[in-house]
């Protein structure tokens, strides 16, 4: 297998953000190799501080697929695979999980939930996802860390088309939303539960015209 892009920030990025229970620091490359090969894949600590400083480059797929299982992420973490997005999707969802947010986005914080996946998302990367229009192509990895910073289910951000799981997720949030102004507390994305879209926005219709009555 060829050298695989990003690889060592992906890695180390890992080794930073997921530290050890036993000790709760991060993870030695000696405490990574011993748990590897008790699963029965063979490497050594050495080899390990290679690929994390950049001195080897070509980790076999087993090996790159053991590393994901360890760390508890998928095997596209470390491969990169992309959502393809068409016309203005993209940065219309964007747009609703920015406009939720308000006066509590910070575009720091983003970024750097992004890298501790071992992603880059500077200021400009992230104006310019929001204004992007015709083919675009995000990784996945990217994708998932905004919609975990937003708190909204990662298949809102992955799924290319507006289909009935985007409606669903969104319509959703209009009923969070509703609620919120309308004095309520305690409602999630979670708690919503998942009727159809029309009847979970009927019920922030209902919400909000109550309220205006008032």
């Amino acid at each position: 297998m060829g050298g695989l892009p990003g690889f060592v920030q992906r890695l180390n990025a890992l080794f930073d953000s997921k530290p050890d229970p036993s000790t709760g620091r991060p993870y030695t490359n000696v405490a990574v190799a011993d748990a590897l090969a008790a699963q029965g894949v063979a490497v050594t600590h050495s080899y390990l501080g290679q690929l994390r400083n950049g001195r080897k480059t070509e980790p076999s797929a087993s090996l790159v697929g053991a590393l994901a299982a360890f760390f508890g992420v998928s095997a596209d973490y470390f491969f990169g695979t992309f959502v393809r997005f068409e016309g203005s999707e993209l940065p219309r969802r964007l747009g609703i999980l920015r406009q939720r947010s308000a006066s509590n986005f910070a575009v720091d914080e983003l970024a750097a939930q992004v890298e501790q996946r071992g992603e880059q998302l500077s200021g400009s990367d992230w104006n310019a996802l929001l204004e992007s229009h015709g083919v675009v192509h995000v990784r996945q990895t990217i994708l998932e860390a905004i919609a975990d910073y937003f708190e909204v289910p990662r298949e809102y951000l992955l799924s290319p088309a507006r289909d009935s799981r985007v409606e669903l997720v969104e319509a959703q949030m209009d009923l969070v939303d509703a609620v919120a102004e309308t004095g309520g507390t305690g409602v999630s994305m979670r708690s919503v539960g998942e009727p159809t879209p029309e009847a979970l926005r009927a019920i922030a219709a209902a919400l909000r015209a109550a309220r205006a009555g008032d």
